[in-house]
């Protein structure tokens, strides 16, 4: 039987003899959910283990055993009390009862490893209420913002949850680096872990977390914990193919009814008939003539015999943007070995992971290692190793944004004339790799920018760790344990002579190293007895952190011989950047946990920390935390018709936070110039103290129905104060801004679960929901500062004003009278010379339904997930109206526009009614321009259909040799469908600017992609 105590075909029993001199018998579960085993001897004790492909060895509830004739044996496997019983991996990678716990913990063991996208945490998306997960872009890396609860720093790249694998912290920064004028998504960490590896993931989601992790986990927990072997004693080899196509799921709404030029008045002239005579050059815009049969000189006019263009005929295009991208294809293949014995166990994969890009010449490669193993050294100490190597090579990963090196940006002035075989040789003939043929001056071929504009990457990383268990007394024990994540990593780009970004060519090496080194210590002591009605848990340790970066940066901006990419050939000196930092915390923690008759429990933790980035006097914080479960149902002992479990639970948790290395005190910066070095553009600040987050969680859990109903509801409040910032200071001064403690954020919000099987038969149908909300207010910013600009792009900013929320986006807008209409001039809308609140990027609530069914061996399930409000602005849709490449300028080409709103009388005081007809060139041009946010500012919500399973686990009996135990066959799909109103974009990418990620504004991003694949798993 599964968890819900549904019968499970093909799960693998093996009766051993203890004594193991006699014969060992295997055999698989019927459709019933029982073996049969025969030919057992009489007088001989067994041991009984338990496989199955999907489930793990703790998932089996309970064994009913019955004797049959002739020494046979039946038998049952009987479904957990899942009320009381449920265990969870918690802070520390400490197992412990759901029941036990006085805060949220939402545990994810679906199988999130069949339909598998680029970063495997991506998965949980729709699946854990209160987490809001935007998307970097449509690229290959697939890196990713999870944020828990709402945001509370006023860094906006503080806000992001903390993962954890096997008890040790991993880096999971975003991976994006920025070359020329945009940036590249290199990956995050998480999305380097083999989800084949992954045997479930809690979520712990509030400051509860960081009572025993530390600062960092202030904003929640990913907690990851790997397969390690099975019980049974012979070698399990598990085999997993998977294979996923991806393509295109949204582009721009381009209208293809008007071709390339520019607008007069009410007249319009294409490039090839303009009002000085035919001519060669284009304008970038989709201003000109509508097609009508016409022919004219157009770019990809071919030559005459005398060599000469020709006209040819004048018509759109309609798929000359997606003719571009192509067909993606993931490969993922693994293989994983196991064996359990006296001695301990193991547990080692390997899996081959092989992405192209939906942009032409991309392409990322993974080679994934992992070692789980367990060694019995004595009846009293153990050692335990995790280890996973992951080596990652592309040769090309593509830009992201708007510039001259995007071809996302690029077809945003691409004519609607204009088929992409025009530019697919993209060197002039006799001028290779010298000048390229296109016909922007601002923008780069789209082929020359994916062929010989490269962004090379090689990764090696080791990430794991080692621990020591030693049993002192049978009631104390000690762990000791050391973990590392490492990470070195070559990048290389490089830009042809005749770039529009580097006109002379460019080269570019980066050297980045990050190591993370957590070695910790913890007692645990568990009174045999002598306590009565009570049970006591108690745990004592320590931790030492160490993390050093360093990043090594030479450009040569500008190449003497072209195509040769090599320091060596730069034609001045290259340009060196260089950085190096480390840092320290040192920790002691301990936490008790008492339970009383089986119904009440408290935890208690403190922690108290000592940051080497805080100055002396205030790098010393502690902060507790207290939690309360009761289990009412028992308390009471009331458990009316109906009514399962029922759970009440409160915590209380304070968390306090250090800072970025070099904060307190003054540093020189070495300059561009040999030898030369300055003063800092920061004032440091020498008594900044240690941030403090407080918080409340309040919740119930019930299973109502016989456990056919669970719901979960929580409400949380927290407050965090003494930000560490940067505030900006006046341009007269030297320094551009200080280090200070400023501001406090008060973050609200709710959550609910709600679990469902309203079908338990032959057919069995799960639901599950999810939904949260949360709303994060700025109560408090610096003496004088009205505003904090948390990040800016395209003249758009995110900012914190005292009595708004986080994640309010600013901007310029248009000018109303008093009654709210537009006020014009010359025809076109007249702007705010200040800028307005346009709305908030966090979403009003997030939601998802993933319904399950299983049918004997089939099973089929679906998620639906969403966003609902907020804001989002494009400016892609900005650029493409300014170009006259939209759908949304076709209304008014002919017959000119006059726009819906007032003008300003001469009297200055007064308004009328705008009559002033314009060309539609001027409106659009002037409604969008790029001053104006808020015109391009618009509704995000969305719902995608985010993932589709259809499995068939083959029957037992199919398989009729002893080597197959189980084998299973799936359809997936990913991302197929996206409903919103937001035009021509998925609301859930976002802009990056080096190293962050901006929500709530869309800057010519990739396209998203959808999934379709084939997943194979057999174990032998």
């Amino acid at each position: 039987m599964d968890e819900s105590g549904t019968p499970v075909e093909g799960v693998a029993v093996e009766i051993k003899p203890v004594n193991k001199l006699d014969k060992a018998h295997n055999a698989s579960s019927n459709e019933a959910g029982a073996f049969n085993v025969s030919g057992l001897k009489s007088g001989v004790k067994y041991d009984l283990y338990f496989r199955h492909v999907n489930y793990q060895p703790d998932v089996v509830a309970g064994i009913e055993i019955k004797k049959g004739e002739n020494n046979s044996l039946l038998v049952k496997l009987k479904p957990l009390d899942k009320n009381l019983d449920e265990v969870v991996i918690t802070s520390l990678g400490i197992a412990k009862e759901k029941k036990r716990l006085g805060y949220a913990v939402q545990e994810v063991r679906e199988d999130m490893n069949t339909a598998k996208g680029g970063n495997m945490l991506s998965g949980l998306q729709g699946r854990v209420a209160g987490l809001n997960m935007t998307q970097v872009s449509g690229g290959l890396a697939g890196s990713n913002r999870i944020v828990l609860r709402g945001e509370s720093s006023l860094n906006i790249n503080k806000n992001i949850a903390m993962v954890v694998v096997d008890g040790v912290p991993i880096n999971n920064n975003l991976g994006t680096g920025t070359t020329s004028d945009l940036s590249i998504d290199y990956g995050s960490g998480g999305a380097e872990i083999n989800p084949d590896d992954i045997a479930s993931i809690s979520i712990m989601k509030g400051p509860n977390a960081a009572a025993l992790y530390g600062s960092r986990a202030a904003n929640g927990v990913i907690i990851i914990k790997t397969k390690k072997a099975s019980a049974s004693n012979r070698l399990g080899v598990s085999v997993n193919s998977n294979v996923a196509f991806e393509s295109v799921l949204k582009t721009p709404d381009f209208q293809n009814e008007y071709g390339g030029g520019t607008g007069v008045g009410l007249k319009y002239y294409s490039y090839g008939d303009g009002p000085d005579g035919p001519n060669t050059s284009n304008s970038g815009h989709n201003w000109g003539a509508r097609f009508n049969g016409q022919r004219f000189i157009q770019f990809g006019s071919p030559l005459d015999a005398n060599g000469n263009r020709v006209a040819i005929p004048w018509q759109a295009y309609p798929d000359n943007v997606k003719d571009f991208y192509g067909t993606g294809r993931t490969l993922m293949n693994g293989f994983s070995l196991q064996k359990s014995a006296d001695w301990g166990s193991f547990r080692a994969s390997y899996n081959n992971y092989n992405q192209t890009g939906i942009m032409p010449n991309t392409e990322l490669h993974r080679h994934q290692f992992n070692l789980n193993s367990v060694i019995n050294l004595s009846s009293q100490l153990s050692f335990n190793a995790n280890v996973n190597y992951i080596n990652s090579t592309s040769d090309n990963l593509p830009v992201i944004g708007y510039g001259g090196a995007s071809p996302t940006y690029n077809f945003i002035w691409t004519e609607r004339n204009a088929t992409m075989d025009w530019f697919r040789d993209y060197w002039i003939k006799g001028q290779e790799g010298i000048k390229q043929n296109y016909y922007f001056t601002w923008g780069d071929n789209p082929y020359m920018t994916m062929y010989e504009q490269l962004n090379g990457m090689k990764r090696n990383r080791l990430f794991g760790n080692v621990f020591f268990s030693y049993s002192i007394l049978p009631q104390l024990i000690l762990m000791v344990r050391t973990g590392i994540d490492y990470s070195g990593e070559n990048r290389a780009s490089q830009r042809p002579i005749g770039s529009v970004v580097a006109i002379n060519g460019l080269y570019r090496r980066q050297d980045l190293n990050y190591f993370e080194r957590n070695s910790d210590f913890l007692f645990t002591y568990t009174p045999l007895k002598g306590l009565g009605k009570f049970t006591l848990t108690a745990n004592a340790g320590g931790n030492n952190l160490q993390i050093n970066t360093s990043s090594n940066t030479v450009t040569a901006n500008g190449l003497v011989i072209p195509n040769v990419y090599n320091l060596g050939n730069a034609s001045g000196r290259p340009i060196v950047d260089e950085l190096n930092t480390a840092k320290g915390v040192n920790s002691l923690y301990g936490m008790a946990d008492i339970g009383y008759d089986n119904m009440l429990f408290l935890q208690l933790t403190a922690r108290n920390d000592w940051s080497s980035t805080l100055p002396k006097g205030n790098n010393s914080y502690f902060y507790p935390s207290a939690s309360l479960s009761a289990l009412m149902t028992e308390v009471l002992k009331w458990k009316p018709h109906g009514l399962n479990y029922w759970k009440l639970r409160a915590s209380y948790a304070q968390v306090g936070n250090d800072t970025d290395p070099y904060q307190t005190s003054a540093y020189y910066e070495y300059s561009a110039l040999p030898g030369g070095a300055g003063l800092p553009s920061v004032i440091p600040n020498k008594d900044l103290k240690p941030e403090i987050t407080t918080s409340l969680e309040l919740g119930t859990e019930l299973k109502l129905l016989n456990n056919r109903v669970a719901l979960d509801l929580t409400w949380y409040s927290a407050s965090s104060k003494n930000q560490i910032l940067r505030s900006p200071l006046s341009s007269a001064t030297t320094y551009g801004a200080k280090v200070m403690n400023a501001g406090k954020i008060e973050n609200k919000g709710w959550e609910a679960s709600l679990t469902v099987t309203p079908v338990k038969s032959k057919l069995v149908w799960d639901v599950t929901l999810n939904a949260s909300a949360n709303r994060s207010k700025v109560v408090e910013l610096a003496d004088g500062v009205e505003s904090y600009v948390m990040a800016s792009a395209q003249g758009a900013t995110i900012e914190a004003r005292v009595g708004g929320r986080m994640g309010d986006i600013y901007g310029v807008g248009l000018l109303r009278n008093e009654e709210g209409k537009v006020v014009y001039k010359g025809g076109v809308p007249v702007f705010t010379t200040n800028t307005l609140n346009l709305g908030n990027y966090n979403p009003d609530w997030i939601g998802g339904i993933r319904n399950s069914f299983q049918y004997k061996n089939w099973v089929f399930n679906f998620l639906f997930d969403g966003k609902f409000g907020g804001k989002i602005y494009s400016f892609t849709y900005v650029t493409g109206t300014e170009a006259g490449s939209l759908a949304n300028t076709l209304p008014g080409r002919e017959e000119g526009i006059v726009g819906d709103g007032v003008v300003l009388n001469a009297d200055g005081k007064t308004y009328s009614a705008n009559t002033e007809r314009v060309a539609a060139y001027t409106y659009y041009r002037g409604y969008y321009k790029r001053p104006n946010v808020e015109s391009s500012t618009f509704n995000a919500t969305y719902v995608k259909l985010r993932e589709v399973v259809l499995a068939y686990r083959i029957p037992a009996k199919w398989l009729n040799t002893k080597w197959i135990q189980s084998a299973q066959l799936s359809l997936t799909g990913r991302n197929l469908l996206l409903f919103t109103k937001a035009p021509g974009i998925d609301p859930e990418t976002s802009f990056v600017s080096g190293g962050t990620v901006v929500p709530g504004i869309e800057n010519a991003q990739i396209p998203s992609s959808i999934s379709m694949g084939v997943d194979l798993k057999i174990t032998f």
